[in-house]
């Protein structure tokens, strides 16, 4: 026997789970951006500490914090396109939670490509709001 498959609630669930997933991410930034500035404090006391020893120390720990400063920049950046990414796709489920509810009059409407000397352009509603475009407009955004 075949279960009913419930997309309003699997979009849903969905948006639900990215959006824990996405606050887990605004958490490790936020831990990032502390780390990159206890990196350069770390630094700037190694500096402070060593310039008795001699010129090769300062400039070895400048060297190990600036290292490990720019690893942690890295880091940082996979972490914003990591963001960036769940932040679309939230937003792609959004509009298909949307579409499921025949919600189209905010897409596009391909006015700019309607005839303007056809005499059926207008009976036919391809282009406009509301219009044949807009509701296929999620599938060939798809294979786009």
């Amino acid at each position: 026997m075949k279960k009913d498959f419930n997309t309003a609630g699997f979009y849903i669930s969905k948006i639900a789970a990215l959006e824990e997933e996405l606050k887990a991410l605004y958490n490790k930034r936020s831990a990032i951006a502390w780390i990159r500035f206890a990196v350069f404090i770390a630094v700037c006391i190694a500096v402070y500490f060593l310039w008795s020893t001699g010129l090769l120390m300062v400039i070895a720990s400048i060297v190990c914090g600036i290292a490990v400063f720019l690893f942690v920049v890295s880091k940082d950046s996979d972490n914003k396109n990591a963001i960036k990414n769940l932040e679309t796709l939230i937003a792609i489920n959004k509009d298909e939670t949307g579409y499921l509810h025949q919600n189209y009059h905010d897409k596009y409407s391909g006015k700019n490509l309607e005839p303007a000397q056809h005499s059926y352009a207008k009976d036919l509603d391809i282009f406009g709001r509301a219009s044949l475009l807009s509701a296929l407009w999620p599938s060939i955004r798809r294979s786009a």
